[in-house]
């Protein structure tokens, strides 16, 4: 059985293989055809880009904009081949588009006949009647961005930027690709009542599931309405969310009605009384035949039988009906009760057997007399009976997620990031001043995307203590823990405030120090200071909040020391600490040897500070804050 199976297979690949050159050589002979096409849709994108393209897109951007707004926002090119590549890359998509449907038309007849296409008869008319309809549902959602999304966006984009007193200079590289991705999400997102239907009609999704799952659709088209926007405006992400859900709507009405003339069209009166189904000659049947005969057709038959007619097939050439014999024959059911009779399992279902009970991984756990729970599964089980434990405070802990994202967002996208960036201003020395110091944004979105990043940052911080302490007593009674929840309520309530000291110190003192610093120094080169967003403010959070977690760093060995880790053992095992830090500034830090200097030396000094407190709290490891070791009641076994 297996030999035919892998001589099945082998043909398979091989018709497969020979597929692949037969499309390859159709396609060089109508090569001059894609050709044209590719050529045709390359010069008219590209010299419709030269000469009105980019006034064009540049109007849609600043349609919706005030004079004041419109005044400030420029579009920079930063190579000097920005705008040449641009417009090719942007032709060569557009020639793309227009070649692929000339490739597909050559290749779907060979997709039908390896059976990965459905076998769905369509009339040129529909065929035809398809392509209009998809070209005028693509123009259709591109017009509805043009005419009234990109400017409205494009004006929340913008007039955020300025009132946060950044300066909307635009890539024109990250502008034209931003546009680009929206024009075809939209493009695409308007063909969804056509692709609705086409899944529908050809049963790749049935469409009971677009019925049934019109929930999730709506929640699913929410959050993209939200990702693609960024407003959290809830007008503006209407206006991208409702056009959606009235087009999965409309497509859910031509579903039903495909898919109902479909079955009108297939149904048929059955008067006659169905044969008996052992009575079929499978031998005689084709590949079709054979995946639509019942079960009870080949239940009768023998393995020897079976086999013989797949070596028929395969003398034959049609190793298709072959492989289709032995998966329906490998359906089949074998036991002490099948109607082969009381004979004992085949070859293949002991060999099954078999190695079902040596690759047993629990086998040789259990002929030693261990739990294969504990062995194998343990951190498994430990993991979901922690999750078991969290899913009753689960609403508290997503409710404070969410919202301490959303309060951060609306305060930074509403004014607060403008605040931040002028109070730290203020706080440089007076030899900068701070109109020498200008922050742009590149990309359109680029302040909304720093805003969420840092919510999503300043959320996760919030939440994850409270996920820590309440998952904390069921890490007790799994691991045996000692330490109770008050004693971990104080470790929580000391490395916050060793980490909101050393922000709130970082923030004062160290970042502007640094970025004076660098500011400074550019300046005196005579050199534009011009920071992107996303670097600059991710420079002071990494010197604020980077400060606070090496302020932690003294904090929990204090704290380790309390649960027993001598202070002599901290001491004397600085050289491992100091190698495995190396290695992981080497394997984590981007940026080189120098950014693992710049990772690693802090935290080494951090470590020193800590040691030089502890040898003053226990006077050189003479009396240590701890006796014993307080994490595991059964240490002395260890």
């Amino acid at each position: 059985m297996a030999s035919v199976g892998g001589a099945a297979t082998t043909r398979s690949q091989l018709a497969i293989r020979d597929t692949v050159f037969v499309v390859i050589a159709e396609a060089r002979t109508n090569l001059l055809r894609l050709t044209l096409a590719f050529l045709a849709g390359f010069l008219v994108a590209f010299y419709w880009l030269w000469t009105v393209g980019w006034d064009f897109l540049k109007e849609v951007t600043e349609s919706g904009m005030t004079p004041a707004i419109r005044q400030q926002v420029q579009f920079i090119a930063q190579t000097p081949f920005d705008v040449v590549l641009l417009q090719v890359k942007i032709g060569i998509i557009v020639g793309l588009a227009v070649a692929l449907p000339l490739f597909l038309l050559q290749f779907l007849p060979r997709l039908r006949d390896l059976n990965l296409w459905p076998a769905v008869s369509l009339t040129r008319w529909q065929v035809a009647g398809i392509a209009v309809l998809s070209t005028a549902l693509f123009v259709l959602g591109v017009s509805y961005a043009y005419e009234l999304l990109f400017p409205f966006l494009f004006e929340f984009f913008a007039s955020n930027a300025v009132t946060a007193g950044f300066a909307p200079h635009y890539s024109i590289v990250d502008w034209a690709e931003f546009l680009l991705v929206l024009t075809a999400v939209f493009g695409v997102a308007a063909e969804l009542p056509l692709l609705m239907s086409v899944l529908a009609y050809t049963e790749i999704v049935p469409y009971d599931v677009f019925r049934q799952r019109w929930r999730h659709a709506v929640v699913a088209i929410t959050i993209v309405a939200s990702i693609v926007n960024g407003s959290p405006d809830p007008l503006s992400m209407a206006i991208v969310a409702l056009p959606l859900v009235v087009l999965y709507g409309l497509g859910l009405v031509i579903a039903g009605f495909v898919v109902s003339s479909r079955h009108l069209s297939q149904r048929t009166a059955q008067t006659t009384p169905f044969g008996d189904p052992t009575a079929l000659d499978v031998g005689a049947l084709d590949t079709a035949g054979i995946e639509a005969a019942p079960r009870e057709a080949f239940e009768h038959l023998s393995e020897e039988a079976v086999l013989s007619i797949a070596n028929d097939a395969l003398d034959e050439g049609d190793d298709t009906k072959a492989r289709a014999l032995l998966d329906r024959y490998d359906e089949i059911p074998f036991d002490s009760e099948s109607t082969v009779g009381d004979a004992a399992p085949s070859d293949r279902t002991r060999a099954v057997e078999t190695g079902r009970a040596e690759n047993d991984p629990t086998r040789d756990v259990t002929a030693l007399g261990r739990d294969p729970d504990e062995e194998l599964g343990g951190y498994y089980y430990d993991i979901a009976f922690v999750l078991d434990t969290l899913r009753s405070k689960s609403i508290r802990i997503v409710g404070v997620f969410i919202v301490v994202m959303a309060t951060v967002f609306s305060w930074l996208s509403y004014g607060g990031i403008g605040s931040v960036q002028r109070d730290f201003l203020r706080r440089l020395p007076p030899q900068i001043h701070p109109e020498e110091l200008s922050v742009i944004t590149l990309h359109p979105a680029e302040a909304l995307v720093f805003e969420m990043k840092f919510s999503l940052v300043v959320a996760t911080a919030v939440t994850l203590p409270m996920v820590v302490y309440y998952s904390w007593p069921a890490l007790r009674a799994r691991k045996n823990l000692e330490m109770r929840s008050g004693t971990f309520l104080i470790w929580c309530v000391a490395l916050t405030v060793g980490l909101v000291g050393g922000s709130v110190l970082g923030y004062a003192i160290v970042a502007p120090s640094v970025i004076s610093y660098l500011v400074a120094d550019t300046i005196s080169n005579g050199i534009i200071v011009s920071y992107r967003i996303s670097a600059f403010f991710w420079l002071i959070f990494y010197t604020t909040v980077g400060v606070g977690l090496l302020a932690d760093v003294p904090v929990m060995m204090v704290l380790l020391n309390r649960a027993g880790v001598p202070f002599r053992t901290m001491a004397s095992r600085w050289r491992e600490v100091t190698v495995g830090l190396f290695f992981i500034g080497a394997v984590v830090v981007p940026g080189g040897v120098v950014m693992m200097f710049v990772f690693t030396l802090p935290i080494l000094f951090a470590y020193g500070i800590g040691l030089l407190v502890l040898a003053i709290m226990t006077a050189n490891g003479r009396r240590d804050l701890s006796t014993r070791p307080a994490f595991v009641r059964n240490h002395r076994r260890l």
